[in-house]
């Protein structure tokens, strides 16, 4: 007796759809850029508190991973740079241990958007400190005409 078994690609077909519509709530390079900019100004501002024991001449890193390729932000009277985690792992490494921020996610459907950000730290190889908590919040945003501004803070961690 011959038996056929058809191969059905579900999983290719359900990645394919997770894939698309997580493309549509991926937002242009302006508007991911300012969220992220307000986002990082929200927290430097105190609405983290382990952002706002940071010196006010203090360069920012920021790592790159959710951020479109070539993003610049910019939050008044700081520099802020934009790196890959691996670059910025290699400087702690080199010089000392530096906070960085990390933005897990910047998602934007319609006209309110979500930003998730967190504060961390890239620990030299051979530092011996025990880094502070990672802490990070969730922010909710609403577009008000060509800009966007922050509706609520949804969740906060530690």
């Amino acid at each position: 007796m011959l038996v056929s078994i058809r191969f059905v690609p579900v999983m290719i077909v359900c990645t394919a759809v997770a894939i698309a519509s997580s493309a549509q709530a991926r937002p242009s390079k302006q508007d991911a850029e300012l969220l992220a900019s307000k986002a990082l100004g929200w927290a430097l501002d105190g609405g983290l508190a382990g952002a706002q024991a940071l010196p006010a001449t203090a360069a920012i890193d920021v790592v790159a991973v959710t951020l479109p390729a070539g993003a610049e932000l910019k939050v008044p009277g700081r520099t802020v740079s934009v790196s890959s985690l691996i670059r910025l792992q290699a400087e702690a490494d080199v010089k000392a241990d530096r906070p960085v921020f990390v933005f897990n996610s910047v998602v934007v459907r319609g006209e309110r958007a979500t930003v998730s950000l967190s504060l961390k730290w890239a620990v030299a190889v051979r530092s011996t400190a025990t880094p502070p908590a990672v802490q990070g919040a969730v922010l909710e945003f609403e577009r008000r005409g060509e800009s966007w501004e922050i509706a609520k803070v949804s969740e906060r961690w530690p």
